[in-house]
């Protein structure tokens, strides 16, 4: 394909630049589709869960938008000033149903140069675990949007899934910000004692409980947390993987397991971190129970 002055031959080579405009875009809405639980959505299942006005012109050109291991890649059509908004998914359901981590809802303006190559992940709901007793449920997958290179522009962290009956307690949400107690390499250390996996960061896995419970990194794949026996697996994201505590929610830090049979204690700061390298922005803990996306309109 030929256009603008310059050749391209295949997705992915297109160079930074700016000037022209490849294609007409108001605004897109970037979703899992239909896919669920560790790995991400085929090209496909990302074509049909993505929405917005006049996206039927460009989503099936993959010079424009395509897909790596789940990973959504978009190509900006113009340069301008794009307002971003990333949720992260919700964690699973345990045997508490009711106390499921919500994922963070991050927004922010960031300025795009056309033809450059944008990474989006729109994280995935943990599963739930089941259905015998004593079961938690999957972290939530954090939701990213990321520069070709993987630099972070704007990250939402997923929630804790839930734990097993006898808690009383939420489970962490995804946060606003990246406070979180313990994240990447160290989301679900030992100190905590907790039974299930951390949630994957950026950059670090999740810390593994046991074989294969932590959700990998966004740089390593970002694939869910395995469950252990009854537990749920992470969404795609870096969600962990869940036995009796629920699974540590994926983000910029990964979310942290409860501890072990901590009934009625509060670890809100165990939540998975949020990251936001816009201007204008609004950043919520919490709030959203389903699966993440990464809603992108021009100003």
């Amino acid at each position: 394909m030929t256009g603008f002055g310059y050749n391209v031959s295949g997705f992915g080579s297109f160079p930074s630049r700016g000037g022209g405009v490849l294609y007409s875009f108001t605004n897109a809405i970037f979703t899992p589709g239909t896919s669920v639980g560790r790995a991400g959505p085929t090209l496909g299942q990302a074509r049909t869960g993505l929405t917005g006005t006049g996206v039927d012109a460009w989503k099936n050109d993959t010079n424009f938008f395509t897909i790596s291991n789940g990973i959504q890649l978009w190509t900006v059509p113009a340069d301008g000033d794009y307002r971003i908004q990333v949720y992260g998914a919700g964690g699973g359901a345990g045997e508490q149903t009711g106390h499921i981590g919500s994922g963070a809802r991050i927004t922010g303006t960031v300025s795009l140069i056309a033809g450059n190559i944008i990474k989006i992940l729109a994280g995935q709901k943990g599963v739930n675990g089941g259905p015998t007793s004593n079961y938690g449920g999957g972290g939530g997958g954090g939701s990213y949007v990321t520069t070709n290179a993987n630099s972070a522009l704007i990250v939402a962290g997923g929630g804790n899934g839930a734990s097993w009956g006898s808690f009383n307690v939420q489970a962490p949400n995804g946060l606003s910000n990246n406070s979180s107690v313990a994240g990447g390499t160290n989301g679900g250390s030992s100190v905590s004692n907790g039974r299930g996996g951390g949630g994957g960061g950026l950059t670090g896995n999740g810390y593994n409980l046991y074989t294969n419970a932590g959700g990998l990194s966004f740089t390593n794949g970002a694939t869910g947390g395995d469950r252990d026996n009854t537990g749920g697996v992470g969404g795609f994201g870096g969600g962990g993987g869940s036995r009796y505590e629920g699974g540590g929610g994926g983000g910029y830090s990964g979310g942290t397991p409860l501890h072990s049979n901590a009934y009625n204690t509060v670890r809100s700061n165990y939540g998975a971190g949020s990251f936001n390298s816009g201007t204008s922005q609004s950043n919520f803990t919490g709030g959203n129970v389903g699966n993440g996306s990464v809603t992108i309109t021009l100003l």
